[in-house]
């Protein structure tokens, strides 16, 4: 009996890992931005990475002196370009005698979850100033 409990413990573990542990609702979403948020202003990319999952896919547009780019990344390219990112900005301020600030501000505009509740598209607006 001790053996059939801790088997159907076993399974109700393994059940929420790897499908109802998964499940994602608005307010993970919005915490995933208010993390990225940190990883940003702590200029961590490491951190900006483990957030991501390994299916992850990024479509941005950038607009930087009033040129536009779309890109789209998967996860591996999203970490790399905020690796080299975050590398620019600790050149930059070493160029200004270690004073470089950053703002960032981020508005969401609308959150649609899948109805499998396992991704999440996102539109809104990200603002990085130096």
């Amino acid at each position: 009996m001790k053996q059939i409990a801790i088997v159907i413990a076993l399974c109700v573990g393994a059940w929420y890992f790897f499908i109802g542990g998964r499940k994602l609702d608005e307010s993970m979403v919005r915490d995933f931005y208010q993390k990225e948020a940190h990883a940003i202003y702590s200029r961590d990319a490491e951190m900006l990475c483990k957030q991501l999952s390994r299916k992850a896919r990024i479509e941005s547009k950038t607009t930087m002196m009033g040129k536009t780019v779309e890109r789209s990344h998967n996860r591996d390219e999203a970490c790399q370009a905020n690796r080299e990112a975050f590398e620019t900005f600790s050149r930059v301020g070493e160029r200004m005698g270690g004073i470089l600030t950053i703002e960032y501000d981020y508005h969401i505009d609308t959150i649609e979850v899948a109805t499998d509740r396992k991704s999440a598209t996102v539109t809104g607006t990200n603002v990085l100033k130096m």
